[in-house]
């Protein structure tokens, strides 16, 4: 597949996620899409991977029964080297195309694909997938005020991304892809897309900054790091494949939306640490030090700029807190904190900080 058939797909699959939203909010539909997108891809990944454990025995997974024996044991096989190597199992049945086969006669397709992404995430190594399907709520009435509307909605996604008929093997850069739905919903959401999403130029522009001069990074951290395209931007600029991501994120909708679009561009599991919550209440990382800082911190947002702080080093040393209504000079003495003494750090503030 050339640059212009990708693009062409990618713009045919932004096409069809306008005409399905109906009246549903563009954030809110988002998350569905996104999700729903994510569950093709790990779909998609496992099946390739387990075909291949099967190259030799006449057999496809996507065709093993899970009822009988036989099934059982390829099942159970599968799963185990699956579960080291990929950190993930599903099984043949939870594969997004049945799912999606499904949904064309299945009056109860949102109880079918929430157990089913409720099983991957529980079978996940590592906690890896816990929680990343919780923000997609199949039974909200967002999505209609009656079980059949929902279950419309919910089949009429899966049927249009399974139609697609997206294979590995079109040599599709998942992460790219994944990246330009998120960057297409941003910009559809206006001024609140860059609540999760920093503008693809300014991202570049930072991740350029921030890696001059340094050939020997081994580790990036961004405290409000949103759908962590701003850490992938700086990663792909180093020189160090290997490197190593860090961030935290306080919407929990937009931290699953990060912890997706990593592993869409192919970070391994031990390559990321991600954290849900607030970086400067309540900061996960602050035993640690780190080669590059960067971020794009909420403007003006609100924290409580108690006394207490001054018991924590970030803080004490300036002897002054950011204003109650205004924390960015606090994302920043965050942010200095947890950088090395010889570290490259670069933030994106609002006028007059």
């Amino acid at each position: 597949m050339d640059d212009k058939q990708k693009q062409e797909l990618k713009s045919k699959i932004w096409r069809v996620s306008e005409s399905l939203r109906g009246n549903i909010r563009t954030e809110e539909f988002r998350v569905y899409f996104l999700g729903l997108t994510f569950y093709l891809f790990i779909s998609l990944k496992l099946e390739r991977y387990a075909d291949e454990l099967l190259r030799g025995e006449g057999v496809r997974f996507r065709d093993i029964e899970d009822l009988n024996e036989e099934g059982n044991n390829y099942i159970e096989d599968i799963q185990e080297v699956a579960l080291h190597e990929l950190g993930y199992f599903c099984r043949p049945s939870e594969l997004f195309h049945k799912v999606a086969q499904a949904s064309t006669t299945d009056d109860y397709i949102a109880e079918l694909l929430d157990g089913t992404l409720r099983e991957i995430e529980y079978r996940s190594l590592g906690h890896i997938f816990d929680g990343v399907f919780t923000s997609i709520d199949f039974y909200s009435p967002k999505l209609g005020k009656t079980t059949r509307e929902r279950n419309r909605v919910i089949a009429s996604i899966l049927i249009a991304l399974n139609d697609f008929n997206i294979q590995d093997d079109q040599n599709i850069s998942w992460g790219d892809f994944y990246e330009y739905l998120i960057n297409m919903f941003a910009g559809a959401a206006g001024n609140r897309g860059g609540e999760f999403y920093t503008p693809k130029s300014i991202s570049k522009l930072v991740a350029k900054l921030v890696t001059i001069g340094g050939d020997d990074i081994q580790s990036i951290y961004d405290p409000a790091c949103g759908s962590a395209s701003m850490l992938l931007n700086v990663a792909s600029e180093t020189n160090n494949s290997d490197v190593k991501l860090y961030g935290q994120e306080i919407n929990f909708e937009t931290y699953n939306l990060a912890r997706m679009n990593i592993i869409s561009h192919g970070i391994p599991q031990a390559d990321f640490d991600l954290a849900h919550g607030d970086s400067l209440e309540d900061p996960t990382h602050l035993d640690q030090k780190f080669d590059v800082v960067v971020s794009n911190p909420p403007f003006s947002s609100s924290w409580s700029p108690s006394p207490l702080h001054f018991r924590d080093e970030r803080f004490a040393r300036y002897g002054k807190l950011a204003p109650k209504n205004k924390a960015d000079f606090a994302f920043i003495q965050h942010m200095l904190g947890q950088l090395k003494d010889d570290g490259l750090m670069v933030s994106i503030v609002s006028h007059g900080v």
